[in-house]
């Protein structure tokens, strides 16, 4: 994996005369000096040609008009260079700017999941439009080819390539990026970064269109735009976009997008033109179509997809969260914040997501001691053999486990994004009181929206907890690295419940599980308000007397 990834990395930097410093506007990095502005990015180096992101030369282009997509003429002084990873000269080479590749699918597919005014990205053009009339999300999936100088001695890459197509992908398999990050601040601390994650999603749905786009939790740095992301065999999965962040703060939300590698190289076999003739071969191309490079999945992997499926949307008036289906008969386990909000203490109907449509529910509890604890009920004939995720604990919870957080997290349900989205990380923590397990910390990746989601195991796909919190900055911006979650060993009564709860003693059963779910304790409440334990520290008199004097003053 890592010899054909690494095989295929280059450091794309572009640099051109700009005594103004117009090119650096919404960069996260440059260099500056003498009038000049170097700008720097990642690139997937195919055939003695270099694919990177278009965001990165786009305002470096001679021709701003409508002619910009057609003209790969550079503004006057503007050069273009590559540095191939692994090349022991680091020789810096020379690279001829041939074709741009627009992806009308992916534009639309990325447009319709970030909306309008909630996101930008690193690298965005001021004004929200950019040269050829492309918006700036347009911009955002555009590919750019570069031809490389090949005199002396570049070896362009020939080693074998092989492409996924996006039927052959799944949610949760392992992906590796190797790119640039801030790589001309320094080149060779920088370049060849390797990072790895999971795909976290893949848009849009459906069969009728191949998804455009992928989502990933792979660290995605500024620079890193143009790099290939790779499976654990090696394969091309895809080409990592801008990095995200909010419009609001600024913030960086830890999930990057990256366009399909698949639709790009028929895009570039489709468009390069008879004088410009890429070499087409096998073992330079690879491209597969859908029964081609097929998954092999493990009894790991099939359990990981269930889970994804188990996982659904819970929505009430115009919030969202997650649930877990937890038995076959149509019972939902999601939060009780899900259906009651701080501002709004009555209950309202919640509709769940599953099959493709939107179901309405019966209420059937909520919890009002420590465990934040709510339970639904989807008529049963609409779940038929449905995949649900046990609450009987199958396995250990120990720090440093690997787990999946599988939840409706960040992007907002719609036509284009209504199935879940996964991450990946470890157990940070299993916090005990008493020796009870209270509550997971773990550090996949989590944000608003997965609140009622799940844990899960990421060799088994075993239930492991449900996804109730995050830690949150005094400003209010969460912290997605840390996050929190009630151990399925905490859910005995609901266990019960749904072994044995029938159609005549299904409101004793379910009077059972609310004075569970409603029992108080002081100490669990005090872990899940994150409160510190009591004071410990003493002082004698003399330092006492001193820490007064000083606070006085």
């Amino acid at each position: 994996l890592m010899e054909t990834a690494i095989s295929r990395a280059a450091m794309v930097r572009v640099y051109a005369p700009d005594p103004e410093l117009a090119l650096v506007k919404s960069r996260a990095f440059y260099d500056a000096c003498d009038g000049i502005t170097i700008l720097s990015g990642s690139g997937l180096v195919i055939n003695g040609h270099v694919l990177t992101s278009t965001t990165l030369l786009g305002q470096v282009l001679q021709t701003s008009g409508a002619e910009a997509l057609h003209s790969c003429q550079l503004s006057p002084g503007a050069q273009i260079q590559v540095q191939l990873e692994g090349d022991p000269s680091s020789q810096w080479r020379n690279a001829n700017l041939v074709q741009h590749l627009p992806l009308p699918n992916a534009a639309a597919t990325v447009k319709a999941l970030v909306g309008s005014g909630s996101w930008e990205y690193v690298g965005r053009p001021e004004g929200g439009h950019m040269f050829g009339g492309m918006s700036d999300w347009d911009l955002f999936v555009c590919i750019s080819v570069l031809e490389l100088d090949t005199s002396g001695t570049c070896n362009p890459r020939s080693k074998e390539l092989n492409c996924r197509h996006p039927a052959t992908i799944c949610r949760g398999e392992t992906c590796v990026l190797v790119s640039c990050p801030f790589g001309l601040v320094a080149p060779p601390v920088f370049s060849g970064s390797t990072t790895q994650g999971v795909v976290s999603n893949l848009l849009p749905l459906g069969k009728a269109t191949p998804a455009q786009i992928l989502l990933t939790d792979t660290r995605a740095m500024p620079g890193s735009e143009g790099a290939g992301l790779f499976d654990s065999s090696g394969n091309l999965l895809g080409l990592m976009g801008p990095a995200l962040r909010r419009s609001s703060d600024q913030s960086v939300p830890g999930l990057s997008i990256a366009m399909m590698a698949h639709p790009v190289l028929v895009a570039l076999r489709t468009l390069v033109g008879p004088t410009r003739q890429l070499t087409m071969g096998r073992a330079s191309w690879g491209l597969s179509g859908p029964s081609g490079l097929e998954k092999s999945f493990s009894s790991g992997d099939m359990a990981i997809q269930r889970g994804t499926k188990a996982v659904v949307t819970v929505r009430v008036g115009p919030r969202w969260g997650s649930g877990v289906v937890v038995s076959p008969s149509g019972y939902v386990l999601t939060n009780g914040h899900v259906l009651k909000s701080d501002k709004d203490e009555s209950l309202q109907p919640a509709s769940v997501f599953v099959n493709g449509s939107w179901c309405n529910s019966d209420f059937i509890a909520i919890s009002t001691g420590w465990m934040d604890l709510a339970l639904l009920k989807l008529n049963s004939s609409i779940i038929s053999e449905w995949p649900f995720l046990s609450v009987e604990p199958s396995t250990e919870v120990e720090r440093g486990q690997r787990v999946l957080a599988i939840g409706s997290g960040l992007f907002c349900p719609s036509s284009i994004c209504s199935t879940q989205s996964v991450t990946t990380g470890l157990i940070s923590k299993v916090v005990r009181v008493g020796g009870v397990k209270v509550m997971l910390q773990s550090s996949a990746l989590v944000h608003q929206g997965a609140s009622g989601g799940a844990l899960v195991d990421m060799a088994t796909g075993c239930f492991l907890g449900l996804i109730t919190s995050n830690a949150r900055h005094v400003s209010g911006q969460i912290i997605p690295q840390i996050n929190f979650s009630m151990p399925v060993s905490c859910l005995t009564s609901l266990a019960t419940f749904l072994n044995q709860a029938g159609v005549d003693n299904l409101q004793t059963c379910r009077h059972q599980m609310e004075q569970a779910w409603s029992m108080s304790n002081k100490e669990f409440t005090e872990v899940w308000n994150l409160e510190p334990p009591p004071w410990d520290v003493h002082l004698d008199d003399v330092d006492a007397v001193n820490l007064s004097s000083k606070s006085k003053l």
